[in-house]
């Protein structure tokens, strides 16, 4: 399948049919923010650098899907 992309090995998994390989999907959080030189800090406050962050893990590591979803809780005591 040399033709064959993440969106390809996505939906074929959803429907429950065969592929050559399993689609791969990655929860990165903040955790690229250091593939982009930034603090986590600067990726959840500035979706300029965000996007660099989590283009900057795409084009690296080449998921097939990403789930970018962030948790921000604020204690109180």
């Amino acid at each position: 399948m040399q033709n064959a992309t993440g969106k390809y090995y996505m939906v074929t998994a959803l429907k429950r049919k065969y592929a050559d390989r399993v689609p791969t999907t990655v929860l990165i959080g903040p955790y690229c923010s250091r593939l982009a030189g930034y603090s986590v800090r600067e990726i959840l406050t500035n979706a300029q650098k965000s996007a660099e962050a989590h283009l900057a893990f795409y084009d690296r590591f080449k998921p097939d899907s990403l789930i970018t979803k962030f948790l921000i809780r604020k204690r109180s005591f």
